[in-house]
């Protein structure tokens, strides 16, 4: 029978009814004997189902569909293996279901909330429910969990079912299908983000597994100090992945739970474990646990060991392994891998430190591609590629990934094939039938599941990478054994029935280290006798044809359909490292002087993405598609001419996905491209869109490739305003260069008890009203401040509402500190009086974990030299631009920011409000920045200091600085005028004012009258 959804009214009366149901029998529900099951069975799966989640499956949705999974409760040491639901959509998990019986006290169990909170803080799900449906708690999880939690911590929501009917709303607007499906859900979980003690697992388990590193390091330098550093850096990262592999193992209940806690806490605990690894390499022979003696005579400290591998175990673990995705451990091995070990000499021998590797620090840091990024630009090559074809004809189909880091790209090309072959080999009852008796399939309790004989084969056939980092080669490794393992288990698949066989494919043939850009005949015109092995390590050269015989000999793959050959890979994808030729290492000339006879996308200060897009078409078959994210510089920049050319005179173009001046990279500023290339295209297609708005069917328009021709710059007329951003970013100066920083103002942490209202100050004594308190009070006005907000920073102006803040700091050697209580006490009596009536609502405030310094601080106090001088200060939210010039006798807000100059200067800070408050600055902002209900945005810093800012001569700045003076003014006689006569007369002035100031902006940045017409629009 087909599931059908209910209309919010008949949901309302089938949680009323499921609420009169539980109410009539709760004596009987809630005892100790009433079986778990039967709460699931007869009210939790009835709730949801009134909610339009498909519980039961009775769509039929093939098993990576299923709108909710449920598990079976398999407890193993007092915790359960898995959560009881996971609700999803389009196969992404949105939040997870902890099912309890009603006797269990949820409102005040540590247990339970602990146990949720893991799985959902694992899986990197915003929130996430405990129920028995007698009690209902709704957890942040983006709080990192601790077993000593209070089981009120991270709760946002609590009611008990006779509160059902009353919170209706709430439930269907935030956790029906329906809100899911309208952003209702999504809005919600952006309102808890960002609290304080909210932190991504990616941080807090690169952090954790960064500590291993340090102390494994530490020690096994001390005890094998003939070790070097080459050695020590990958038998470190062995024992890393090992370890984090068979945990993970262990909760997906494939090897015994607590094997590798057992086998450290033993008196010899690297003899016991180098056990473990041995049984592990018979069961998996994929390398991951291969043999090697000198990793295996390594001495180790027993302690070292027991401390990793007891905080790998609940209840000391705040992390569910069985719940950690696979992009997630990307991400952070991504991070992981961008530092690395060394050796720190001190005076008796050497120690060892952790440092970022040069080549990342001087790229600006390791940029971890986005899930959505990555299944885009797998879509648009693979996708397209089996879009024709059978499972029979599809092995030719080969991806690979030339600079694969910790294995992204790979894993998302993978999972997109198992996805593939999985819904083929069930398409029809027939095919279905077939392909089950073949051992292609199986059936599990949650439905059909490739067989772990067929993902081998699969991962294989089609799956190719290689990295210059050895220890990121091993990463990508491990990253796809732990995705061809999804879903496995004892229960699950034959392999474990079948003891001959190794769980495991080898992947030494797939995944390989070297240099992509350079093979081996860069040696031939080296002097070997000055090239010491150090330098061959840094070199790495790789020879694609050797390495790859498979792809590049003479029995490569055929195309299956014509019998002819065709050597080179299908699918060439990824993230090219981006790093100026300049930031090589120190022998960078020698290689690059090879790059440049090799590439000819090798000309000016070239960056290495340019060489990849070269290599990764020569890699091609001719009939292959090429995609990667690299930045869009290259499209208009001197060293971008070698790859123009190269692209059009190979008619290479196949498509540019655009984000203009949007971020794709949350940890950097760099304006990106998903380019698509391959062989002798007559035209070619470019669009530009939000990065998160991408998807196979974006509308593309289509350009005949001879529009290329002009090599000096490339020009894409559809995209008027992206061309727009792209010739203000040619400004040399950004706000983030001309000011010493863009700042946001005080956090109280309690507005009513800091803010005072309707002030009025007289003999050194402030009169006001305390909202906390609703009532008037007198306080010393000398530690009372006027404070600026968001709604009284207007354009040219500021409202004088006559609000002072409460700031209980001091100015000390440059530094701002707080005044000490005996202090306060004395000096300003009549507000530590006011503060101790306050004082156990102020001390409330905070939590565990983020605790305030003193019980009358604020959230943060920021630094007064910031909040007493001259800046320009901004509404955080705002429609059109509203800053204004401050003296310095306001301070300001969290709900505002100021730009700040190293040098005041009255003049250069009126010259840059005139340009801060013109169109170009709301045209750039619109298309850069975070949009919001009704046109609003967010003057948010990491928006705001990417903003170009034109060079000017002093008269220019002069000139406009005079403006922006009678702006003020005249905007200040506009505020105050009374008759209509005198507001027209006031508005005409204003309006005048402003078009000379825009016309003096527009022509510092050398606008034509097409692009002002464009930032015009936009006002």
């Amino acid at each position: 029978m087909k599931f059908l959804s209910h209309t919010k009214e008949e949901a309302f009366e089938i949680i009323k009814e499921l609420v009169a149901r539980f109410k009539q029998n709760e004596k009987s529900y809630t005892s100790v004997s009433y079986d778990e099951s039967n709460t699931r069975t007869d009210f939790i799966d009835k709730f949801f189902e009134a909610l339009n989640w498909d519980v039961r499956n009775d769509n039929g949705f093939a098993e990576r569909f299923r709108e909710v999974v449920r598990e079976d409760k398999v407890v193993i040491n007092g915790q359960t293996k898995a959560p009881d639901y996971s609700f999803r959509l389009g196969g992404q998990k949105i939040f997870f279901v902890e099912a309890k019986k009603p006797s269990v006290n949820i409102k005040d169990d540590i247990a339970p909330a602990y146990q949720v909170r893991r799985y959902a803080y694992t899986a990197k799900l915003p929130l996430s429910i405990l129920t028995d449906f007698e009690e209902f708690a709704v957890y942040d999880t983006q709080i990192k969990p601790n077993s000593v939690d209070k089981a009120s911590t991270a709760r946002i929501q609590f009611m008990r079912y006779t509160e059902y009917e009353e919170n209706f709303e709430y439930l269907w607007n935030t956790f029906s299908k329906d809100a899911v499906q309208t952003g209702s859900f999504d809005r919600y979980c952006e309102s808890s983000k960002n609290k304080r003690g909210t932190s991504e697992i990616d941080n807090e388990l690169l952090s954790t597994i960064e500590k291993w590193r340090l102390d494994l390091a530490k020690n096994i330098a001390l005890r094998n100090p003939s070790l070097n550093l080459r050695n020590l850096n990958i038998a470190v990262q062995k024992i890393i992945d090992r370890i984090i592999f068979l945990r993970i193992a262990e909760d997906k209940d494939m090897e015994d739970l607590e094997t590798l806690k057992k086998a450290c806490n033993s008196e010899n605990a690297y003899e016991s474990l180098k056990w473990v690894f041995s049984i592990a390499n018979d069961k998996y022979n994929s390398g991951l646990f291969a043999t090697e003696s000198w990793i295996e005579n390594l001495v180790i400290d027993s302690k070292v060991l027991k401390d990793i591998t007891n905080e790998l175990y609940y209840p000391n673990c705040p992390y569910a392994w069985v719940a950690l995705p696979v992009e997630v451990l990307g991400n952070i091995y991504e991070k992981f891998l961008g530092s690395e070990i060394n050796f720190k000499n001190v005076k008796n021998g050497h120690t060892v430190t952790v440092e970022e590797k040069p080549e990342i620090k001087k790229a600006g840091g390791v940029f971890y591609t986005p899930t959505y990024i990555v299944k885009y630009i797998v879509e648009q090559t693979i996708g397209k590629k089996l879009a024709n074809c059978t499972p029979e004809t599809a092995a030719y189909v080969t991806v690979c990934d030339p600079a694969c880091g910790s294995g992204s790209f790979l894993v998302g090309a993978f999972k997109f094939l198992l996805n593939w072959y999985l819904d083929q080999y069930t398409k029809t009852k027939t095919e279905e039938a077939k392909n089950l008796k073949a051992g292609k399939i199986i059936n599990t309790k949650n439905g059909i599941a490739l067989s772990i004989q067929e993902k081998k084969r699969i991962l294989t056939t089609h799956i190719f990478g290689v990295d210059i980092d050895a220890q990121a080669v091993e990463v990508t490794k491990l990253s796809l054994f732990l995705q061809m393992l999804e879903g496995e288990g004892k229960q699950e698949n034959s392999l474990f029935r079948e003891s001959d066989m190794h769980v495991l494919p080898y992947l030494g043939d797939n995944i390989k280290c070297g240099n992509s850009l350079i093979g081996s005949d860069f040696y031939a015109t080296q002097d070997l006798s000055l090239f010491e092995e150090d330098s061959m390590y840094k070199v790495n050269a790789f020879d694609w044809d050797k390495e790859f015989p498979q792809i590049f000999g003479k029995n490569c793959h055929k195309d299956s359909e014509n019998l002819r050959f065709s050597s080179g890979f299908e699918c060439v994808i990824g993230n090219p490292p981006y790093l100026r030729v300049q930031g090589l290492r120190e022998n960078y000339e020698t290689e690059s002087q090879f790059l440049e006879t090799k590439y000819k996308s090798a000309t000016g200060r070239f960056d290495f993405y340019v060489l990849f897009m070269e290599r990764g078409f020569s890699l091609l078959n001719k009939n292959g598609l090429l995609s990667f994210i690299l930045p869009h510089k290259f499209i208009n920049s001197d060293f971008g001419t070698g790859i123009r050319q190269f692209i059009y005179e190979n008619k290479a173009l196949n498509f540019i996905t655009h984000f203009g001046a949007e971020q794709v990279f949350a940890t950097a500023s760099v304006y990106t491209c998903v380019i698509g290339l391959s062989h002798d295209n007559k035209n070619f297609k470019f669009t530009q869109v939000s990065p998160k708005q991408i998807s196979e069917d974006v509308a593309f328009e289509e350009f005949d490739i001879e529009k290329l021709q002009d090599t000096s710059r490339w020009s894409f007329q559809n995209s008027e305003n992206g061309n727009l951003i792209e010739k203000l970013n040619l400004q040399k100066n950004t706000v983030k260069k001309v000011f010493k920083g863009v700042f946001q103002g005080i956090i109280t942490g309690d507005n009513k008890v800091f803010y005072i209202q309707n002030c009025v100050i007289k003999d050194d004594i402030l009169y006001g009203f305390s909202e906390a308190l609703n009532e008037s009070i007198e306080l010393e006005a000398k530690i009372c401040k006027p404070i600026l907000t968001g709604k009284t920073i207007n354009k040219y102006y500021i409202k004088n509402k006559n609000e002072y803040i409460l700031y209980p700091y001091i100015l000390e050697n440059c530094k701002t500190r707080i005044i000490e209580e005996s202090l306060l006490k004395s000096d300003y009596p009549k507000t530590y009086n006011y503060f101790t009536k306050l004082k156990k609502r102020l001390s409330s405030r905070g939590t565990e974990k983020m605790k305030y310094p003193c019980w009358y601080s604020l959230w943060n106090f920021r630094n007064i030299l910031n909040l007493e001088c001259m800046r320009i200060v901004t509404p955080d939210i705002c429609y059109g631009t509203s800053m204004c010039f401050e003296n310095g006798s306001h301070y300001h807000n969290d709900t505002s920011y100021a730009f700040i100059l190293d040098e005041p200067s009255e003049t250069k800070y009126k010259f840059y409000l005139a340009i801060l408050n013109s169109p170009i600055t709301w045209f750039y902002l619109k298309e850069t920045g975070t949009s919001l209900r009704g046109g609003y945005f967010r003057f948010k810093t990491k928006y705001l200091e990417n903003f170009p800012l034109p060079t000017a001569t002093e008269s220019q700045q002069q000139e406009l600085a005079n403006l922006a003076t009678l702006m003020m003014e005249a905007v200040k006689k506009q505020q105050d005028a009374k008759s209509d006569q005198e507001k027209n007369i006031c508005k005409m002035r204003v309006e005048a004012i402003d078009s000379q100031i825009n016309a003096k902006v527009y022509a510092l940045y050398g606008l034509t009258e097409e692009e002002i017409a464009i930032v015009e629009k936009s006002k």
